[in-house]
């Protein structure tokens, strides 16, 4: 009974020894395309978020999920409109408030894979990407020396998306 006891007590030890080995490794990075501001993986904009005070001291930055015709009202200006996501499917209404509230003194920053029908067609954008997903290790570096000349390696699933 006594070598039993010396048995079970080194399995326990292991399983703890393997419970805290498993909370202690560290976490996958998640490489989903989010690019929600409250997201701190690859493609979230949460430093982004926070660093659009820097960027811009003297603004008052907003976060809206309305659509366009509901933010751009025509009574203010001087104000940027900032929209980053996946895909910008804007409606035909919807650019026609853009362009106004652009014609009113005010600017617009869209970052997208895809600008979708109206806008791309009326601004003659196309996106496009070379080949499928690349499932294997990829490098960028900058071409701006001043940037340094490191060279990163992207092993996860990347696009080379282009105008």
């Amino acid at each position: 009974m006594k070598d039993f006891k010396i048995y079970i007590f080194i399995a326990s030890l292991l399983l703890v020894i393997y419970l805290v080995a498993e909370y202690k490794r560290p976490k996958p990075i998640d490489w989903t395309a989010s690019f929600s501001r409250t997201d701190k993986i690859p493609f979230g904009t949460k430093i982004t978020f926070e660093r659009l005070q820097d960027m811009f001291p003297d603004a008052s930055v907003q976060t809206t999920r309305e659509p366009v015709y509901n933010v751009t009202d025509g009574k203010h200006t001087g104000i940027t409109y900032i929209i980053i996501c996946q895909y910008q499917q804007m409606s035909e209404y919807d650019y026609q408030k853009l362009t106004e509230f652009i014609k009113q003194g005010n600017d617009v920053f869209i970052a997208a894979s895809d600008f979708g029908e109206h806008l791309g067609k009326s601004l003659n954008i196309e996106t496009d990407y070379n080949g499928d997903w690349l499932k294997k290790a990829d490098s960028i570096h900058f071409v701006n020396k001043q940037l340094g000349t490191q060279t990163y390696i992207l092993d996860k699933e990347i696009r080379h998306d282009f105008f």
